[in-house]
Order: structure tokens, then sequence, then C-alpha cells
């Protein structure tokens, strides 16, 4: 039986499923994060996260300013809690 995958988050399979059930193409995040939840100024919910980016053949690049893997942070709102093995951040 193949051993489950550990991100600082929780298992990558169950980060994975929640990150999909709100939206989120667990392919384009980091498995190092960040994500957190954040509630805004009006009191919505919401999903911080890093986002590798993609050129426009669908690849991903290497920014020159950092020499890393080219990402972004983005926000999407929070349609599902994390389940109880999936530990974020709340800001």
């Amino acid at each position: 039986m193949p051993v489950p995958i550990e991100t600082p988050f929780g298992p990558l399979a169950a980060v994975a499923d929640w990150l999909r059930a709100n939206g989120i193409d667990p392919d384009d995040v980091p498995l190092e994060g960040p994500i957190a939840i954040e509630r805004d100024r009006l009191g919505k919910w919401s999903i911080r996260y890093a986002a590798l980016l993609r050129n426009e053949a669908g690849h991903r690049y290497v920014d020159p300013a950092t020499d890393d893997a080219a990402r972004e942070e983005r926000t999407t709102p929070l349609k599902v809690d994390p389940p109880a093995n999936v530990q974020v951040t709340s800001l």
C-alpha cells in the first residue's frame, strides 16, 4: 500500500480534494503553500493561496527576478470548510 504524501497542511489527497471543492486546481498550488483562510472587511471568508503561473503554452515558468517558479497570490471565496485533517491558518 502506498504511503500517503504529507504536506504542511495535511495529507496531499485531502488538501487536493478540499482545494478542488473550492474551485482551485491543486496542480497550481505549490506543496509548501502558502494557503490560508481569511475574513474580509465585510465578514466573508476566502482562501488566500500562492498560484504557480503558466505561460501562453500552459507551461510553468521561472521568474527571472527570483530564479524560482513564477507565482502570484490569489484569493477565492471559501465555499467548503477544510476537513479536520486539513490544517490551514486562519487570518
